[in-house]
């Protein structure tokens, strides 16, 4: 109410301070003829001017009231003031208050504009437009529609209520009340407003937008949209022609295809390469197929991840090197799922590149004595594991080649290798072709093309040169040659296809990064996730929690398989501690190479391969009582899990193993592997501990004193002032900085801590309320 009572003071100010002034005398300056009617004391005229002030007035006829300084126009009504000209079919002016009436088709010039409308009243001293029955302004390449419209001349000013409509090159702009100022080309938005782009759409209730340097600011209820994307922010700043766009306080990025949400206070946008950049209490969640029961009913379970910074970006799908997508094979073995990942696939870790990895040194301190078969195996399986592209033994690759020898009716191997049955089949064909004349050939062959020749008809041979192979050209003895062209090379155009054009979301997450789901937690330093092959891949300092089971590892892949977590890969440094339910007893398990399986969202199966070590301990059946302890050393291990508890079902020991059984009493109680690490006081519990305070709900101000608090003046300026480094954002601790412990604190979680200090966190984590994004 306040905004319209300050629009209305603007548009009626001018008004009311011109009509103060001493109206002067309209004076008839010419005219074709002239009618007296001294009974209603009114004179009539062909083609008069009139003339006010430093304003003209012309048309075909009018009727002059003398006393009442007054007339009425009829045809070609023609309004000159200095710059402007207005034309209509009719016109009433009252020479007294300098207000003109126009009717009938009438059209305003000037300078910068056009405006055409059927009903206009314009002051010629205050030198304002104004309509009420619609009308449009057209400057340059911007066209202007709408209902009501202000129009000032003096300072190039427009007001437009109702059914506003801005058509521009770039965007189409619907608004409920807007001013636009025709020579600096600004729009101010004081309603509900919509700027559709080419492939894109933005609404807000209160911004500005510059037809021109397409450099806009809005602030208030602020959506904007594209495709399946879209962006909140409560004050969204873009500079279009530099392509760059800045969003600050409560922002919420969203892509409905992938299944994404991204939150923070401060983000920036780059429309060159589609990158997305939040800080600021940023943290984000992906939608999964997942589910988790919460009070006895199925909810979605999406993954939420916090860090100091996130970033997005749609790339093109080849440009990156995918994971593809593994399973578990016959004979345990580790393969590819046959699917199309759409781009260049990043093997796997496999046992021959993980050796390379190893120095001369540690293959010479292998444990294991020597193994008789090493010399049927291939090269590459020196660590146990056996390439997938190839049969495991050399007598399976004998049955292959026996079987497909077999094939060949009434042949067998022994006779294909001592005879020369095959050179004497092909002899014997070659033998029975007819015989050709090749000279005959040749001359057939010649005088069919002089036939073709003489009969074709004369066409452009430049024009056709292009598909020929051969080229006719006739010597000075009148006999035709065929002289062989050199091809012409095409030139090098690139031929699209859709994996050319295919694109892929990637997000990318740095410093202090925590991930929670409720079937699996995280915690490294950076991150990087593609929604081509949907795997999470974890560096610097990874580690994985999963039920009661911590997993470490250099690097870390953890990939979804149908929207549903599916498997997890740790390589080089792999350590797995195992903490059965109600137990303190930590199973470890450690090796160069870690794959797990997850089955119902549960961790089922892990292969553990090159230098596997391990530390099991074993309960009695019947009093469940721990007994016994297993160390065990192999150069490949399989670990059963089981169903609903945390406890390992059962261990196969694929190759090479080595071990011992020790009674439980005589076992160190502080007895760990080399590399062994525990630290459950970083494991994220909840959402809330991933997003840390930027998932709290915004604090409402409360009524102190009985009185609710004041807000502050809000100063509407002239223009926008766009300042890219002068807005400032409250401080808002960052997420991923509470309680942050110095780094000389992170001994306390480690191996070497006694065990009776050691607190165990490791149950089941209870299902808990997964916000779920909305599908």
């Amino acid at each position: 109410m306040h905004k319209l009572f300050v629009f209305i003071v603007l548009l009626t100010s001018p008004i009311f301070l011109f009509g103060q002034q001493t109206a002067s005398k309209i004076e008839i300056v010419s005219y074709s003829k002239i009618y007296g009617d001294i009974k209603n004391n009114l004179t009539r005229l062909r083609n008069p001017v009139f003339k006010q002030d430093n304003a003209t007035l012309t048309c075909d006829s009018a009727v002059y009231y003398n006393k009442r300084n007054y007339f009425e126009a009829y045809q070609n009504v023609h309004i000159n003031q200095l710059t402007t000209d207005i034309y209509s079919d009719q016109l009433e002016y009252d020479g007294n208050k300098k207000q003109a009436h126009l009717t009938g088709n009438v059209k305003m010039i000037d300078p910068t504009s056009i405006l055409t409308t059927n009903i206009l009243d314009y002051n010629t001293l205050s030198k304002i437009g104004t309509y009420t029955t619609g009308g449009k302004i057209v400057n340059k390449e911007v066209t202007l529609t709408s209902k009501n419209g202000y129009y000032f001349s003096t300072s190039n000013d427009s007001y437009f209520r109702y059914d506003v409509v801005v058509v521009t090159p770039q965007v189409t702009i619907k608004s409920d009340t807007m001013r636009y100022n025709t020579q600096t080309k600004w729009t101010y938005f004081y309603g509900p407003t919509n700027i559709k782009g080419k492939d894109d759409n933005l609404y807000t209730e209160n911004g500005a937008y510059n037809t021109a340097t397409e450099d806009a600011y809005f602030g208030k209820k602020n959506l904007y949209t594209q495709g399946t994307r879209s962006l909140k922010g409560d004050s969204l700043y873009y500079y279009g022609k530099v392509g760059y766009g800045r969003a600050v306080r409560n922002i919420v990025f969203s892509d409905t295809k992938d299944k994404m949400k991204m939150f923070g206070d401060l983000g920036y946008y780059y429309k060159a390469d589609q990158r997305t950049l939040v800080t600021k209490n940023a943290y984000l969640g992906i939608g999964t197929e997942d589910s988790v029961t919460v009070k006895n009913k199925k909810q979605p379970d999406s993954l939420w991840m916090g860090a100091d910074t996130l970033e997005t970006q749609m790339v093109l799908q080849k440009s990156l090197k995918l994971i593809p997508k593994i399973s578990i094979k016959a004979d345990n073995q580790i393969g590819d799922d046959d699917e199309d990942a759409g781009g260049e696939k990043e093997k796997k870790i496999t046992a021959a590149e993980l050796k390379q990895m190893t120095s001369p040194k540690e293959e010479n301190n292998k444990r294991g004595g020597k193994n008789k078969n090493a010399k049927n195996k291939p090269k590459d399986d020196k660590d146990g594991i056996t390439p997938p592209d190839l049969p495991k033994d050399k007598n399976e690759i004998k049955v292959k080649v026996d079987s497909e020898a077999n094939r060949l009716t009434g042949l067998t191997p022994d006779s294909l290798k001592n005879s020369n049955i095959l050179n004497d089949k092909a002899d014997s064909i070659v033998k029975n072709l007819p015989k050709l004349n090749v000279d005959s050939l040749q001359k057939k062959s010649g005088s069919l093309v002089v036939d073709v020749v003489k009969k074709a008809p004369k066409v452009n041979l430049d024009s056709v040169s292009k598909g020929l192979d051969k080229v006719i050209s006739k010597t000075d003895k009148g006999k035709l040659q065929v002289t062989p062209k050199i091809p012409l090379k095409k030139p090098d155009t690139a031929v699209l296809t859709p994996a050319d054009t295919l694109q892929a979301r990637v997000i990318k997450a740095y410093h202090g990064v925590k991930v929670f789901k409720t079937n699996i937690q995280a915690k490294t330093d950076s991150l990087f996730y593609t929604s081509a092959d949907s795997t999470l891949r974890l560096y610097n300092n990874p580690i994985i929690w999963s039920e009661g089971s911590q997993q470490i590892g250099d690097t870390i892949y953890v990939q979804f398989k149908n929207k549903k977590l599916n498997n997890l890969q740790a390589i080089r440094n792999a350590f797995l501690v195992n903490t059965p339910k109600d137990s303190l007893r930590f199973n470890q398990i450690k090796g160069r190479l870690m794959t797990g399986f997850f089955k119902d969202g549960k961790f089922k199966n892990l292969y553990v391969d090159g230098n596997a070590e391990s530390i099991y301990y074993t309960q009695d059946d019947s009093t469940k009582v721990y007994k016994e302890m297993n160390q065990t050393v192999s150069s490949r291990i399989k670990f059963i899990f089981k169903d609903n508890e945390n406890d390992i079902e059962d261990i196969v020991y694929i190759k090479s193993i080595e071990g011992a059984l020790n009674p439980e009493v005589k076992v160190a109680k502080d007895l760990t592997l080399k590399g062994f690490s525990w630290k459950p006081s970083e494991r994220p519990k909840s959402k809330k501990d991933a997003v840390g305070s930027a998932g709290k709900a915004k604090v409402k101000s409360k009524i102190q004193n009985g009185k609710a608090p004041v807000k502050p003046k809000v100063i509407v300026s002239a223009k926008p002032v766009l300042l890219l480094n002068k807005t400032k954002v409250p401080a808002v601790a960052d997420s991923t900085q509470l309680n942050k412990k110095p780094l000389l604190s992170k001994s306390a979680d480690t191996t070497k801590a006694p065990l009776k200090s050691r607190s165990l966190t490791t149950d089941s984590i209870p299902a808990r309320k997964a916000g779920a994004l909305q599908k």
